[in-house]
């Protein structure tokens, strides 16, 4: 549906001729709906771990923000310069967040969390000192096994910070 309204500020003889046209831009948004099961989203980040000497042993925490109601899925892998595997950050793929809560029109009404801590003994840590980079995926699935129907929408989110405590 869409109303024109022609020369709203005047009531002009000769506005329209048979060279005039309408020009209009429209910006829509949609919401994503659907469902969605195993979609795996990879990224790498450099680090660098070289500098830390003599650990006894390190905690990684992961702390997780889900604004959208999918499953998050999280595995972490460090990389040598080289491209291969060293070792991954979880013993398994780890699901890290239940899926945000929505209401009946697909919105989140309140976002699914989580914070994890991973032991690293000092053999581990030796072992991935050697990264240069840490490859993230992200596997998404909507509820029930990715039975469930949902909308996503652009104002949605999943933030995921990874820190370090390291013991000397």
């Amino acid at each position: 549906d869409l109303d024109v309204v022609t020369n709203p500020m005047s009531n002009s003889k000769g506005f329209l001729t048979d060279s005039s046209y309408f020009a209009y831009s429209i910006d829509a948004e949609f919401p994503l709906e659907g469902r969605i099961s195993n979609f795996t989203i990879i990224d790498s980040t450099e680090i660098d771990l070289s500098s830390y000497d003599q650990i006894e042993s390190a905690e990684f925490k992961v702390v997780v923000e889900n604004g959208i109601p999918l499953e998050t899925a999280l595995q972490a892998f460090f990389i040598d310069y080289k491209g291969n595997v060293i070792d991954p950050l979880f013993d398994e793929t780890q699901i890290i967040t239940n899926p945000a809560q929505i209401d009946e029109n697909g919105r989140v009404t309140t976002t699914g969390d989580g914070t994890f801590f991973i032991e690293i003994d000092a053999e581990k840590f030796n072992r991935i000192r050697e990264a240069t980079y840490l490859k993230l995926e992200s596997s998404f699935s909507s509820p029930n096994r990715g039975r469930s129907s949902i909308k996503i929408f652009n104002d949605q989110s999943i933030d995921v910070r990874v820190g370090l405590i390291i013991k000397v």
